[in-house]
């Protein structure tokens, strides 16, 4: 029997990730994506003008990532019509 090999070149359209969480939580997950996105736009702003820490250069970072992530879930939600 073959192994399954993980693959470190796949990318999102060929892999298949499903979330469940209780419904009760969607409009904390549409709020959080939109504060993530103020904030991140905040230190892009700040960061252009070379106003920001390291530590600020690493949050921006990882907000940039985090915002993507919950884009994909509030579209998710949108898409599917999902009424909390």
């Amino acid at each position: 029997m073959k192994s399954a090999k993980l693959n470190p070149m796949s990318t999102a359209l060929d892999t298949t990730i499903s979330l469940a969480f209780p419904r009760t939580l969607i409009p904390d997950v549409v709020e959080l994506s939109g504060d993530m996105i103020s904030r991140m736009h905040d230190l892009l702003e700040r960061n252009a003008n070379e106003e920001l820490s390291v530590n600020e250069q690493e949050d921006l970072q990882t907000l940039v990532q985090m915002a993507q992530f919950s884009q994909v879930i509030a579209l998710s939600l949108q898409a599917g019509k999902v009424v909390p």
